[in-house]
């Protein structure tokens, strides 16, 4: 992969403002049809996350960058503002982020859910053109509506969370790093996947011929079959999970990752690696209470509630609103992709993965234009290496200062801004010694690094690995019965791998800004999740 600096005139600031690209989530461009899909969702989902907050911004509008995903705050026109002061002050009493999070467990996550079930329960290989045209259309539909609801859910957890690290800090003299913390345990929705695990695991441990089956080291896809095979028991549980989690994209954020159905190698890996896990210390969160004035109290414990709510909102929303939808929309995908490569439409079936909606509904039912399968090559080429990596940044038009704005706007905007700064920081250039990052979990381990650099990488994983990564998603979970340690390139005390790693009770260094680059694979490592530190051994 290429990193030499990128030429001006291939990254240009798309418009007025600060454009800040998403290093946490992002190590290659985006194919076309995703960033179709995506883009509106997340401009949609924050413009309603601004307006109910009281935020002094339109949106953070996202914008597709050569293939890179951008995002910058674009403000309230002026005559606007006025009104963002007041739905700010109403905010902080009526508290909107919360809200969101009732709707989620109340309605909105069974409705997706749902969803997602109905969608999945259409197999595409026995749809003709043009069903699979409109199936093709239905998943795309579900991820945007799940995409709108999740970036509303990540500021709303911005939110929160933020503004209990703020006034926590305040109220206790804490850094802000020690406040999030003591929130571990507050996210049950990242262990989910291990209690399915564990039923796979006691189903086949109780069936002698399973147990035999699953020792054994066979082709996995055969193994899992045996298993079926072998008892209905364990038959059962095993499709319950893959129903459940299966087709959830896991090795990133985009149609051209690989869910976890087709890595039947790495899911075995997990099922022999389930069990319970490390469970974190919650006596942090009695230390924080202690440490608040007892006239402050009362106010303290609605931001603390509020705060768990949203904490334990990011795992448990991500599976059903972005990663199993990702995955849905890639199985339609690769039966498009294949009919349309054997049909001479494409010149390779990956090719599929940029052209947009319009254009494989055109080319799966013959109505309607596209662009020449030569076209949609050279626009699949830029996904692969090497490749140029655009700057953090783009223009230079940064919002105003928060100390302008109203006193309640400036309180939601700073916890906002806090929240962000904790989920994605880098110690960039690290040279010889020690790398160093956020001691995002407490605890030191030795072991195998198995440096995570694509899909091809997960099935080498083997349980007591140091997973080192540039970065983890939701999906992730799946596998942290498997590992030892976690380390990645980005990443904060409050992004994803901080979050579940605290959760399972296992050591993780995040945002060593170069992990990946200068820790050899297989190299014996030892993770100090208390200090922040990752060592060669040897």
């Amino acid at each position: 992969m290429s990193t030499s600096s990128p030429s001006a005139d291939l990254w240009k600031a798309p418009g007025p403002g600060m454009w800040e690209r998403d290093a946490a989530h992002q190590e290659r461009p985006f194919c076309t049809l995703w960033l179709e899909a995506a883009l509106p969702a997340a401009s949609s989902g924050m413009a309603e996350a601004c307006e109910r907050f009281g935020l002094p911004f339109r949106s953070f509008q996202a914008v597709d960058v050569n293939g890179w995903f951008f995002l910058t705050a674009t403000p309230v026109a002026d005559e606007d503002f006025r009104a963002r002061v007041a739905a700010a002050e109403k905010a902080l009493d009526t508290r909107p982020w919360r809200a969101i999070a009732d709707e989620w467990k109340g309605s909105v996550r069974g409705q997706l859910l749902q969803r997602n079930r109905d969608v999945q329960a259409v197999e595409p290989y026995g749809l003709d053109d043009k069903e699979l045209a409109a199936h093709l259309a239905s998943t795309l539909e579900l991820l945007g509506d799940g995409a709108t609801r999740h970036f509303l859910h990540a500021a709303a957890h911005w939110v929160g969370v933020g503004l209990l690290a703020n006034e926590a800090a305040t109220l206790t003299g804490w850094p802000s790093e020690r406040v999030i913390q003591a929130l571990a345990g507050g996210s049950p929705g990242s262990l989910a996947p291990l209690a399915g695990l564990r039923r796979i695991a006691e189903a086949i441990a109780s069936h002698p011929q399973a147990s035999a089956i699953l020792a054994g080291d066979g082709d996995p896809g055969v193994v899992l079959d045996q298993l079926r095979a072998c008892s209905p028991s364990v038959a059962e549980v095993l499709d319950d999970y893959l129903d459940d989690h299966g087709w959830q994209v896991f090795t990133g954020f985009d149609f051209t990752h690989e869910a976890l159905i087709e890595l039947p190698a790495l899911f075995l890996s997990t099922i022999r690696s389930a069990g319970e896990p490390r469970l974190p210390n919650a006596d942090e969160i009695g230390r924080l209470r202690a440490a608040v004035a007892f006239d402050d109290r009362a106010r303290f414990e609605v931001l603390l509630d509020d705060a768990l709510v949203l904490y334990g909102l990011r795992d448990d929303d991500s599976g059903i609103t972005i990663q199993r939808p990702l995955g849905l929309v890639r199985r339609a995908l690769l039966e498009a992709g294949r009919r349309l490569a054997a049909s001479g439409a494409v010149h390779d079936s990956d090719d599929a993965f940029d052209a947009t909606s319009a254009e494989l509904a055109a080319l799966l039912t013959g109505e309607g234009h596209c662009r020449s399968a030569h076209e949609l090559s050279r626009l699949a080429a830029r996904r692969r290496p090497p490749f140029s990596i655009p700057p953090r940044r783009l223009g230079d038009e940064e919002p105003p200062p928060e100390e302008q704005m109203p006193p309640a706007m400036e309180k939601i905007v700073g916890a906002l801004f806090t929240a962000m700064a904790l989920e994605d920081t880098a110690h960039e250039g690290q040279g010889a010694g020690p790398l160093h990052g956020a001691g995002a979990s407490a605890g030191v381990y030795e072991g195998r690094a198995r440096v995570i650099c694509g899909p091809e990488d997960f099935e080498r994983l083997e349980p007591g690995d140091v997973l080192v990564a540039a970065f983890t998603t939701p999906a992730y979970n799946v596998v942290l019965p498997l590992l030892g340690a976690v380390v990645t390139d980005r990443g904060g005390i409050l992004s994803h791998p901080a979050i579940v790693a605290r959760e399972y009770g296992i050591p993780a260094v995040v945002g060593t800004g170069n992990a990946t680059a200068t820790i050899p694979d297989g190299a014996r490592v030892r993770v100090d999740g208390t200090l922040g530190t990752v060592s060669l051994l040897g």
